[in-house]
């Protein structure tokens, strides 16, 4: 595509963008058991210390958009048998259609690690339903498959980590 992206950090100035691009993205999805927007996550984006955002940004125009959950819950969590380890969680993670297929979310992906190294983590873990080819590609470039699991309503994922070398 040939296209200048910058990836950055999103602040509370820019919720209202994030909420936008969410919405629209939303009503294009064809599988919405392959995602579905925490709203509570993306209220915390901007509530200080449970979450951060690493966005793509074109002509100054969210177009991406992942995010790290600081403080995850969930039974999932235990499985991956690593107690006393720092870990964090990947969620909401999506690209404006006219975009896809330029490796944006990949290049958000490594900007998310870098800032989980910032935060000195020690583990990064992710979702991702199986059948989600293009989510599932991005993720196994940095990610080991740890276990199938199911979140709501009996909605698989494939849980996968990354441990973070500093």
């Amino acid at each position: 595509m040939g296209i200048n992206i910058d990836y950055r950090e999103i602040y509370k100035n820019e919720e209202i963008n994030y909420r936008n691009l969410l919405s629209s993205l939303e009503k294009s999805f064809h599988r919405k058991d392959f995602f579905f927007p925490d709203i509570v996550l993306v209220d915390s984006v901007f509530t200080e210390g449970f979450a951060k955002s690493v966005g793509a940004f074109h002509d100054n125009i969210l177009i991406g958009i992942t995010t790290l959950v600081l403080k995850p819950e969930g039974s999932y969590i235990k499985e991956i048998g690593e107690n006393n380890k720092k870990i964090c969680e990947v969620r909401n993670g999506f690209v404006d259609l006219k975009y896809r297929g330029n490796g944006i979310a990949y290049e958000i992906m490594k900007e998310l690690l870098k800032l989980a190294c910032n935060y000195e983590f020690d583990i990064v873990i992710v979702k991702v339903h199986p059948e989600n080819i293009a989510a599932v590609k991005v993720v196994e470039k940095e990610f080991v498959a740890v276990k199938n699991i199911y979140v709501a309503d009996n909605i698989p994922r494939t849980l996968y980590k990354k441990i973070i070398v500093k």
